[in-house]
Parts: structure tokens; sequence; C-alpha cells
């Protein structure tokens, strides 16, 4: 009597799907202070244009024109007027822009600390938390505990 092998169904074959690592940045404000952003953008602040070095040229004494409109830049940029000697243009007072806190890159051995970090800060905050609190702690929790399997294989 012969014998039949009969061979098993090959294994079904499993894609593993992983992200490369996002990279976090260090901002620093102008006051020293420092923290972390996903983006390499920091925070948005709007600054008077003297914190910048633009002079600030009052045309006439304030208190004469109580009740007058508002003086109006000529045809420059809004808060521009014609160049000046200083710096090549004339501020008028009031006029400012907007500046971004500096950003770096951290290697990731320092975002997989950080992120350790947030993790067991937040482990903290929970017992303390109302209830309305810890759902959005949880929510933030399995943000990070996904974040760190995929960026740092915890």
């Amino acid at each position: 009597m012969a014998t039949t092998v009969v061979e098993a169904p090959p294994a079904p074959t499993r894609f593993i799907v992983m992200t490369p690592p996002r990279p976090l940045y260090e901002c620093i404000t102008p006051d020293g202070e420092h923290y972390t952003s996903d983006t390499d953008q920091g925070d948005p602040r709007w600054v008077p244009m003297w914190t910048l070095g633009y002079p600030v040229v009052l045309g006439e004494h304030p208190h004469r024109r109580a009740g007058a409109p508002r003086p109006r830049p000529p045809h420059g940029a809004p808060g521009i007027a014609h160049p000046g000697p200083h710096l090549g243009a004339v501020v008028y007072p009031g006029a400012g822009t907007w500046v971004r806190d500096v950003c770096h890159p951290l290697p990731q051995a320092d975002i997989c600390d950080r992120l350790r970090e947030q993790r067991s800060d937040i482990a903290s905050r929970y017992n303390s938390a109302l209830q309305s609190e810890r759902r959005v702690i949880n929510t933030e929790r399995r943000r990070l505990d996904a974040r760190l399997a995929n960026d740092c294989g915890a």
C-alpha cells in the first residue's frame, strides 16, 4: 500500500508596516524656557517692531492729535513708511510682526527619553484627575504609547 504525503498549506504571508520615527524638536523662548514640539515651527508671537531694532519715529506729539483719525502709512506696506535714514524704514508706533521661537531637532535617543518622561508625568496626573480629565489623559497616554512602540520599540 502506498502512502501519500499531504503537505501542510503554506503559512499566510504577514506584512508589518512601520512608519519611520517622527522627529521631535526642542524650542527655546526668548525668556530661555524650553519646550518640545512635533514641528520645527516654534510658537508664534506678536512683537513690536522696535524690539527687533527698528526705530520708532513720531510725526508729532500724540496729545495734539486727540480725536483726529489715525494717520495711514504712505504707499508702502502696512506699518512701514518711506525709507528713512536709520535702518531703511521708519516704523509707525504700534507696528509689529509675528516671530517664532527657535527650534532644533533632537537625537532619537533623547526623543525616546522625553516621551518616557511624558508618559510618567501622565501616570502621576491620572490619580488626581477628575473623571472628565481622565478621558483626555487616557487618549494622550494611548498616543504616547503608540509613538513609543513605533519610534522607540518600547
